[in-house]
């Protein structure tokens, strides 16, 4: 496992969609989807593709959201193989491949799954905090004990919201400083 892979798994543990046949994933940034691309093809010498396309966010904005899809049997296998695993949200865990890993695989793993499900928010001048949001509480404890092993450390809280009519759990991991 390379640091190329291991910020591939990251980013398709936040925004992927992982099955038996397939793995998909979505973002608004096309820099990093081409990213992601480039990593898979230097590993796999598998050349993807992605597409554009228009929606409606929760909120009512419409953006642009580039999607992307690997169907190929060998990348699908290897992934299983290496701890990204067919769950819904909420079930997510951290590779079992990346919690035995060497320093800077893991922190290639968190710069793809914040790539995914992270960000920054602005209070004021001069006054951030780095997040990372996940429904599974599971993967942000993991991710905490992550974070901390390349030397960050993050505080943890949550918040109940609904979705589609059910309730649920956002768990927040915040970095200061």
């Amino acid at each position: 496992l390379n640091a190329d892979l291991a910020e591939a798994m990251g980013f398709i543990v936040a925004e992927g969609h992982v099955s038996e046949e397939f793995i998909s994933w979505s973002q608004k940034d096309p820099q990093v989807m081409a990213r992601i691309q480039e990593d898979i093809s230097r590993n796999y010498g598998r050349t993807t593709s992605y597409r554009r396309r228009d929606v409606v966010t929760k909120h009512g904005t419409k953006c642009e959201v580039y999607n992307q899809r690997i169907s190929g049997l060998r990348f699908v296998r290897q992934m299983h193989r290496l701890g990204v695993n067919p769950v819904r949200s909420q079930e997510k865990t951290t590779p079992w491949s990346i919690l035995q890993s060497p320093r800077h695989v893991v922190a290639a793993y968190l710069r793809g799954l914040y790539e995914g499900d992270g960000g920054v928010q602005f209070f004021g001048k001069n006054n951030e905090i780095v997040y990372y949001s996940t429904t599974s509480e599971d993967l942000a404890r993991e991710t905490q004990q992550l974070l901390l092993s390349v030397g960050v450390l993050a505080s943890r809280r949550h918040r109940d919201y609904t979705y589609k009519g059910e309730k649920r759990r956002e768990h927040i991991l915040y970095v200061r400083g």
